[in-house]
């Protein structure tokens, strides 16, 4: 998964929210705006099918915002 990917379902499942439920992005992007994050549907909608990745800042935004922590790890088979 990408990290605007993950992001997305991490604030899904703060939110109580289905990531793959019809007005999902919508509720996301309104929550956002609540909480001052400067975001459009059609960012949401990118980062959460992998189409394009959050900036480190926006993605720290979020972290905040939501109380997650995105945390990447690499395990070498």
């Amino acid at each position: 998964m990408s990290p605007g990917q993950v992001m997305f379902r991490a604030v899904c499942a703060r939110l109580g929210l289905d990531p793959d439920a019809r007005g999902t992005l919508t509720k996301v992007v309104d929550e956002g705006r609540i909480r001052n994050l400067f975001i459009c549907h059609s960012q949401i909608s990118k980062w959460a099918s992998g189409q394009a990745h959050p900036s480190r800042r926006k993605l720290r935004q979020f972290e905040e915002a939501f109380g997650f922590r995105l945390v990447t790890t690499w395990e070498v088979a």
